[in-house]
C-alpha cells in the first residue's frame, strides 16, 4: 500500500465540463488546450490524440468518439485534468482516510459518485471541515509522525481555508491503492 495524498480540485470548473454538449467541449478546449499543455502531469487522449496524429480539435474529438470513447467518458478525463491542481501532499498515517474517518464523512463526495462511468473509487472529496479533522489528528500525532512536517500540515489548514473562502473548490483525497 502506498501513501495517499491530497490535492486541490476545482469542483465549479469540473461540474462545468461534465455538463458540456460537444460543441461547448469543443470550443472549451480551443480556448483552454494551452493550459492543459502547461500542466504537470496529463493523462489525456485528447492531448495524446493530438501529439501522435495532429489535426483540429473537432477533428481530434470526431477521431475519439468514433473509436474507444463516450462523450462522458472523455468529458470525466478532461474534468479531472482540468479540475485537480499540480501540487500534492503526501499523508501522514495519522492524516489518513481509515485513522480520521469512520466511512465517508457526510457531505464528501466519492469518485464514483461523481464520475459514475469510472469502476473503481480513486479520490473522495472533502470539505474544510472534513479537512480540519486530518489537521486536527495530526496535530494530536506530531511527535509520531514520519512523511509529514510542521509547514506541511500548516499548508493543508492553508488549503482548508482557501476552500472556505473559495466554495468552488474541495480538497481531492487521493487514495493509493
Amino acid at each position: 500500500m502506498g501513501t495517499d495524498s491530497i490535492k486541490l480540485f476545482d469542483k465549479a470548473l469540473a461540474d462545468q465540463i461534465l455538463v458540456m454538449e460537444r460543441e461547448s467541449l469543443t470550443r472549451f478546449l480551443e480556448d483552454n488546450l494551452s493550459a492543459l499543455k502547461q500542466k504537470e502531469f496529463v493523462l489525456n487522449p485528447v492531448m495524446y490524440e493530438i501529439e501522435e496524429n495532429g489535426g483540429s480539435i473537432p477533428d481530434t474529438l470526431e477521431r475519439l468518439l468514433s473509436s474507444e470513447y463516450t462523450l462522458t467518458g472523455l468529458k470525466s478525463e478532461l474534468a479531472q485534468d482540468f479540475a485537480f491542481g499540480d501540487e500534492e501532499i503526501y499523508l501522514d498515517y495519522w492524516g489518513c482516510y481509515a485513522e480520521v474517518f469512520d466511512g465517508h464523512p457526510e457531505g464528501s463526495i466519492s469518485s464514483l459518485d461523481y464520475f459514475p462511468d469510472h469502476e473503481e473509487e480513486t479520490f473522495l472529496l472533502l470539505r474544510p471541515d472534513h479537512v480540519d479533522q486530518m489537521i486536527r489528528s495530526l496535530c494530536n500525532h506530531m511527535d509520531d509522525l514520519s512523511i509529514m512536517n510542521k509547514e506541511q500540515i500548516e499548508k493543508v489548514g492553508r488549503w482548508r481555508d482557501f476552500c472556505a473562502a473559495n466554495p468552488s473548490y474541495m480538497i481531492a483525497y487521493q487514495f493509493d491503492f
